[in-house]
């Protein structure tokens, strides 16, 4: 039970500093591509200790709305240094199927409303709605959007920006350590 506690108050944790950064970061370009990076990865790795849960019930209320989609989207695509990439939908047939394109503010704007709705269900009081839909939404949602960002800014960062890849995250923080930054090759 105490490992669940743990796995359930480090997502929890993680979902804030996320909701946190979508709605109050001011980084941009590069640094927020590297904070993307960073966030979605820590959340999908504290996705997978996650307890799997079904509801038998219809929870007696909702919680507070989520700020609107429309509002987040914009956000993102104003503070990444990228739009859109490639992407295969389902990366299992061989050969692989056509690629599409991808939109990287969406998948961001996609996480946090996944994210931070379970959160919203947490911080009211209903933990187990926040873990059915943490963990429902990380398998059949948010979890491909995670994956594919992942890739996305990995990608981005090691052509445009690798010295930021090889940066260490700064103790209790999730910003990579920017005292030694070099220079762009």
């Amino acid at each position: 039970m105490d490992t669940e506690r743990s796995a359930t108050e480090r997502f929890v944790e993680l979902a804030r500093q996320y909701r946190d950064w979508v709605l109050f970061g001011t980084d941009c370009g590069p640094e927020a591509a590297r904070q993307a990076l960073t966030l979605v990865s820590q959340l999908y790795v504290a996705a997978l200790n996650l307890s799997q849960l079904r509801l038998e019930d219809s929870p007696e209320s909702q919680p507070p709305p989520l700020p609107n989609w429309q509002t987040i989207y914009p956000k993102m695509i104003a503070r990444l240094p990228f739009k859109v990439y490639g992407d295969v939908f389902n990366p299992l047939p061989v050969p692989a199927e056509p690629s599409i394109e991808a939109d990287l503010a969406d998948d961001l704007a996609d996480i946090f409303a996944d994210v931070v709705g379970g959160l919203q269900w947490f911080e009211a009081g209903h933990i187990s709605e926040a873990l059915w839909e943490w963990t429902h939404q990380f398998v059949y949602h948010w979890g491909d959007h995670a994956t594919a960002a992942i890739r996305a800014l990995h990608a981005w960062l090691a052509e445009k920006h690798p010295h930021m890849l090889s940066q260490p995250i700064s103790p209790g923080s999730s910003s990579p350590d920017t005292a030694e930054e070099t220079p762009d090759p």
